[in-house]
């Protein structure tokens, strides 16, 4: 385990709350947006703040890009397995903290007494969430292993937390009655980070539509294409798809020269949404 990175310059607010740790445990590496919107890019305003943080997700980038577009059951179930024993490591022998912060979930299934893991957190707990993890785990294990399958867990951490922070009021509304101290914050956009270009729109030219997202999600995308059809094909409107991958992604749906692909990066996803006009 690394130590925390070195704090900034003492603030007035530094010198009255203290050497405050806050540790963050994410079920996704920071490739992945709910990881970055929720909690990386916060990261910097809360070092200026005096504040010392680190973040530790449930798998590490290296295994989550090896094991998560696997399509065999053995890809899998080598995720869960790098994803439990590394997230099983670290709550048996945390880094020193004050405050937890858990993403979403303990791990991205739920599990049979991966509650009484927490134990070993000495600090406040809270817990974040940004879509509807208390209803469903964002994965399922394998039939043959659903024995193993904790029902209803998100509930039960969230209500042994000392608070909840989530994305809306309606995510809110559904948990107030197990955890009274509920949050909301808003996923926010960096706009120092994204800034829009000028425009300077050339008649008749087609709209540019972005889509940006992972893999999880990509099927939503063939949704556009009768949309983009109804708008009269590539000469209304073209889509660009920045995103981890191709996969479940119907091309032949779309209008030749409607949509195009582009890999995730930061520095691709920053470029295409500042020239993109949807």
């Amino acid at each position: 385990v690394e130590p925390f990175p070195p704090r900034a310059s003492a603030s007035p607010r530094d010198k009255k709350i203290g050497r405050v740790k806050i540790l963050f445990l994410t079920l996704y590496p920071e490739s992945v947006p709910s990881t970055r919107f929720r909690i990386t890019q916060y990261l910097p305003f809360l070092r200026e703040d005096g504040f010392e943080t680190r973040m530790m997700p449930a798998i590490p980038e290296h295994l989550y890009e090896k094991y998560s577009r696997g399509k065999t059951s053995w890809t899998g179930l080598r995720y869960y397995l790098s994803e439990f024993f590394h997230r099983l490591g670290t709550l048996r022998n945390p880094p020193e903290h004050d405050v937890v912060v858990l993403q979403k979930g303990i791990l991205s299934f739920w599990l049979r007494g991966m509650e009484s893991c927490l134990k070993g957190l000495k600090g406040r707990l809270v817990f974040d969430m940004d879509d509807a993890v208390h209803l469903a785990p964002p994965h399922e294990l394998p039939r043959v292993l659903r024995f193993l399958r904790a029902p209803d867990q998100t509930r039960r951490v969230i209500a042994r937390c000392d608070a909840a922070v989530v994305s809306n009021e309606e995510l809110a509304c559904a948990i107030r009655g197990w955890n009274a101290n509920v949050h909301v914050i808003p996923t926010p956009v960096d706009t120092e980070h994204f800034v829009p270009q000028p425009k300077n729109r050339i008649p008749n030219a087609p709209l540019k539509l972005l889509w940006t997202g992972n893999r999880s999600g990509n099927s939503n995308v063939n949704r556009m294409a009768p949309i983009l059809a109804a708008l009269g094909g590539r000469a209304a409107a073209e889509l660009t798809v920045v995103s981890d991958s191709q996969d479940f992604i119907r091309f032949e749906e779309f209008e030749e020269g409607s949509i195009r692909y582009v890999p995730w990066s930061v520095q691709n996803e920053k470029a295409c949404l500042a020239s993109a006009d949807v």
